[in-house]
């Protein structure tokens, strides 16, 4: 516990917010007596700091435990001497953009608070990205146990965000920390690493064992209804974890009911994958699904909200879309590109333009004719992509002749 403190402490210097001005620049771990000043200046709200005993408790908290008296005196003036009470994890907190907040939770022991401000600084979530500032929170609640941490750290040591070296060696022991603690997408690491033989010994044994793991924790983090406020992104992970392990993982049947299920779960709690894995299922009629536009369209309008105005065009276009093999929606997708399955294909965005004028209208009539007549020369930049007969390249681009 003294540890944790003190390592919150030094974090606070780091801190650039109206809250930790003044005196907590001064509050280290060789000036005890300025911890205490600002213990007192929360707890009776002085010069010029509002009231806050969780604040107050943990300065003064931190002074007490260095032997500074009068700050002991002041805890034992509080009720309960609750500075003594043992770190939760809370279930309720405010928004991820309320980073303010996060840091008081943070300050006052909790890890999950820690967590969140590592995170915020992570994605730029109300603050600015701060690669420094997110991978010293993620080792702080980490080390207090909140396995999350863990995991992004394990994401970091692989070369994610390019905070650090790839260093196979943190990443296994973070991913395992995660996994060991019920989190799987830190199975999910440890399958690909025994599968690979990256960083450990290849092991196709271990790595299904993992592979298993990770889709029961998957499973029990997507489905609950009562899983933790403030884990949401998680949670749709989860979900579209099942999804994609069942689609592209040989390992796992094929079943297209649940994939739907789980995309469905996604998309509801936010995930941007989920919705678009879904909407291409319905409109290209991927699997044992029928083409479904209006179906489409629903998954549609929920992009719409997440990304804007291109998308809720079309969203609508959907909405009225009778055919697959519609001319007008293939010469827009044609004129103006289009990102909406980027995440999903290698191919990632088609640019605009790859046809023009007359050839354009060519290549426009053929797929809408179902792929059925003269191929038009121009049509050869879209073979590229969507191979010759229009059948889509497996993970790399959809079919056009569905």
């Amino acid at each position: 516990m003294k540890k944790i403190f003190k390592k919150i402490a030094v974090i606070t210097l780091l801190f650039s917010t109206v809250l930790w001005s003044g005196f907590v620049e001064e509050c280290v771990p060789n000036n005890m007596d300025a911890c205490y000043r600002l213990g007192k200046a929360y707890l009776y709200g002085e010069h010029g700091f509002d009231k806050n005993e969780k604040l107050a408790k943990s300065y003064l908290g931190l002074a007490c435990d260095q032997k500074v008296r009068k700050a002991c005196k002041e805890l034992d003036g509080m009720s309960g001497n609750r500075h003594k009470e043992k770190m939760t994890t809370e279930i309720s907190h405010p928004s991820t953009s309320d980073i303010k907040t996060y840091k008081e939770k943070c300050l006052s022991g909790n890890m999950f608070g820690c967590y969140q401000v590592g995170r915020a600084y992570w994605d730029g979530n109300g603050v600015k990205k701060n690669p420094s500032l997110t991978k010293q929170f993620f080792e702080l609640s980490c080390e207090g146990n909140e396995y999350w941490a863990c995991l992004k750290l394990s994401y970091i040591y692989s070369g994610a965000k390019k905070l650090v070296s790839k260093d196979n060696n943190k990443v296994f022991k973070y991913a395992k920390l995660a996994c060991d603690n019920t989190i799987g997408a830190g199975c999910e690491v440890l399958d690909s690493m025994y599968a690979k033989g990256e960083g450990v010994d290849k092991n196709i044994g271990l790595s299904k064992n993992y592979l298993e793991k990770s889709r029961k924790y998957f499973k029990n983090i997507c489905e609950s209804d009562k899983y933790k406020k403030g884990l949401r992104e998680e949670q749709a992970y989860g979900c579209l974890a099942l999804a994609m392990q069942s689609l592209y993982d040989d390992r796992v049947p094929k079943d297209y009911k649940k994939i739907k299920y789980y995309l469905d779960r996604g998309c509801k709690l936010g995930d941007l994958d989920s919705c678009q894995a879904i909407e291409a299922i319905y409109e290209y009629g991927e699997g044992t699904s029928k083409i479904d536009y209006q179906k489409a369209a629903q998954y549609s309008e929920i992009i719409c909200n997440i990304k804007g105005k291109k998308r809720c065009d079309e969203a609508l276009q959907l909405r009225n879309k009778k055919s697959h093999f519609d001319k007008k929606y293939i010469m827009q997708v044609i004129r103006h590109g289009s990102d909406k399955y980027k995440d999903r294909y290698l191919m990632g965005t088609m640019p605009p333009g790859m046809a023009q004028d007359k050839d354009a209208q060519f290549v426009a009539e053929y797929i809408a004719n179902g792929m059925k007549g003269k191929q038009p020369p121009a049509y050869a930049v879209c073979a590229a992509c969507h191979g010759a007969d229009g059948g889509g390249i497996d993970g790399v681009a959809p079919s056009l002749a569905k």
